[in-house]
């Protein structure tokens, strides 16, 4: 999971995670990168 911190926002460190997870799954034959989201709170929506 990544977490966004404002301070280090002009390194643009999603993108790079993002290239870094592609890169992994093209070395090993995956045909599809699906970055998925989390949305805060949201299991608490389900469970209630």
């Amino acid at each position: 999971m990544g977490m966004y911190d404002p301070d280090y926002s002009d390194y643009s460190l999603g993108y790079y995670t993002m290239l870094l997870e592609i890169e992994y799954g093209q070395e090993r034959g995956f045909e599809y990168y699906y970055p998925g989201y989390v949305t805060p709170g949201f299991q608490d929506l389900i469970t209630s």
